[in-house]
């Protein structure tokens, strides 16, 4: 079943710690700029924290000259190291800019969920990151949906009926 971080940007208070726990589990330092989650700022309004969202037709991997990307059976990416270039044709495919960069490999790097344990989904205090399938996703959504439109209906009938 495929999985992806979902994001609640309402919670997000751009923290950073996804990024710091992030850098830290894969590659051992504390360098928010060698994660694979970055949070941007959307000035004035809001956070928003940026990372793969595993694509059904992910463009990083077509756009491949040395076919060094892959999707595994959980949907994934998986890059073999050995075919890698570092040519970033995938980088500048990728409509989200998830992917990095490792200049030291010269290889890229694209989050793989730690492996169905998200370090940045654990280190978030406000809990804004979660670990999600499509149908959880959806479900909620309706939910949420309806307890807004139950809400504004009260809110009319208050403003209109004046009690």
């Amino acid at each position: 079943m495929r999985q992806y971080l979902k994001i609640d940007l309402d919670k997000c208070t751009g923290c950073r710690a996804c990024e710091l726990a992030c850098v830290e589990s894969k590659k051992k330092v504390y360098n928010p700029k060698k994660s694979l989650i970055r949070v941007v700022l959307v000035s004035p309004y809001f956070y928003v924290p940026i990372n793969c969202q595993f694509c059904e037709k992910p463009p990083c991997v077509t756009s491949c000259p040395e076919r060094a990307l892959e999707v595994d059976e959980t949907g994934r990416i998986r890059i073999d190291k050995e075919k890698c270039i570092g040519c970033t044709w995938c980088f500048n495919a990728c409509p989200f800019g998830a992917i990095v960069l490792d200049r030291e490999e010269n290889t890229v790097r694209i989050c793989d969920l730690c492996d169905g344990e998200p370090e940045c989904a654990k280190a978030c205090p406000t809990g804004a990151i979660e670990l999600a399938t499509l149908e959880q996703v959806g479900g909620k959504n309706r939910i949420l949906a309806a307890q807004k439109l139950i809400s504004a209906q009260n809110l009319a009938g208050e403003i209109l009926g004046g009690g």
